[in-house]
């Protein structure tokens, strides 16, 4: 209900900005863009959310909830200045742009999301795309983006490598003194991989680090098929991307901040509720407020609520959460339990053994058997209730 109120003006004043944005520095000669160092990046990545059948303590079952969450996030920068250098990568900074929940991750819910951020086929486009070369979100790219120059994230090649490696690779994982864990050989060769030395790479050098790690698994004697298969799905859409990343150092060549942004926000939301969102318009309407939770707020929803404008920092806070009435107790009214062990009458409550209460059954005659035993089990104090 109050999801479109808060989110259709912050939507389309982040998307009067980005078409602003675009204009300029499609004004600009690829010299000028280089010295400006302020390039559109679209981080792309997705989710899934898997929820177990289980009684819900009523003799129902629950239904399976499988779906995806597709999350798009951009790089903002710091303002232009007349005289100012150009920006560092320490100054970029990531924020959540749209989520989205969609029942696979296949190329058609991708062209939807990039239909929804406004962007149009060959005339405005982002410069650099981050993202994993899977097959879906990779197709979904290459059908609809014409100049944008995809970029695959060095984080999730890092884990497939690991994965195609640990899972796939018979003989690649043995044991040390802190347990099982990758062969020290093949584990530095994947960490010398790091986002600064990609980035210095030519498509020579790119090649021979395949060639190595192929090398290197013949002399340990590891069978190579699945690391084939990771080559021929990363080595040249890697290098096709490497002269754009070599003239633009700002652009990151990693998903990793998304994928922390995503850990936070998305995760946190679906964690132990993810079956309980059957409705994807509902839960879509929940993500529109989580993102206007995490994105700057819009001038009208900074007018509402205070705490919305910019700080002096330059940082903005969400809407503020429902205010708890100064009269209600924060926590519930504690349930009195009986220990009713027999030699005990006392009351016990959550925090701790109360007032004394009378003995149990009629006066005279103890109360023995089995409803003793009944009652030690059902109200000793160690009993969780």
């Amino acid at each position: 209900m109050y999801a479109p109120v808060l989110w259709q003006p912050l939507h389309e004043q982040l998307l009067a900005a980005e078409a602003a944005e675009h204009a300029r520095r499609a004004a600009m000669t690829d010299a000028e863009r280089t010295l400006d160092g302020r390039p559109q990046v679209l981080l792309l990545d997705d989710t899934p959310v898997n929820s177990k059948a289980a009684f819900d303590g009523r003799a129902t079952l629950r239904s399976r909830r499988e779906y995806f969450v597709l999350g798009a996030a951009t790089l903002d920068w710091p303002a232009r200045t007349t005289d100012g250098p150009p920006p560092t990568p320490d100054d970029r900074h990531t924020r959540l742009r749209l989520l989205r929940a969609y029942p696979s991750n296949e190329a058609t819910g991708w062209r939807l999301l990039f239909d929804e951020l406004g962007f149009i086929p060959g005339a405005r486009e982002p410069e650099f795309i981050l993202a994993d070369a899977g097959t879906g979100l990779r197709r979904g790219i290459d059908d609809y983006f014409q100049t944008a120059v995809l970029v695959p994230s060095l984080f999730h090649i890092h884990e497939a490598l690991t994965e195609a490696l640990v899972r796939q690779t018979p003989g690649a994982v043995v044991l040390t003194d802190a347990g099982k864990a990758l062969h020290p050989e093949l584990a530095a060769h994947l960490s010398w991989l790091t986002g600064d030395r990609l980035r210095q790479m030519s498509d020579a050098q790119w090649s021979a680090w395949w060639d190595d790690f192929e090398v290197l698994l013949d002399r340990l004697d590891l069978p190579p098929e699945k690391l084939a298969e990771r080559r021929a799905s990363y080595e040249p859409a890697v290098a096709a991307a490497l002269p754009a990343l070599r003239a633009n150092p700002c652009v990151p060549v990693s998903t990793g901040g998304f994928e922390t942004l995503l850990r936070t926000t998305v995760n946190t939301v679906l964690t132990g509720r993810g079956h309980a969102f059957a409705n994807i318009e509902r839960t879509n309407n929940l993500f529109d407020l989580v993102v206007c939770r995490t994105a700057e707020c819009s001038p009208s929803a900074a007018r509402s609520w205070p705490s919305c404008a910019p700080k002096p920092g330059g940082t903005t806070a969400g809407p503020p959460r429902r205010a708890r009435s100064p009269t209600r107790s924060r926590r519930r009214r504690p349930r009195t339990r009986r220990c009713g062990t027999g030699s005990c009458s006392t009351s016990w409550t959550r925090g701790g053994p109360r007032e004394p209460l009378p003995p149990r059954g009629r006066p005279g005659r103890p109360d023995r058997g089995g409803a003793l035993r009944r009652a030690r089990r059902r109200d000793h104090p160690l009993r969780r209730w």
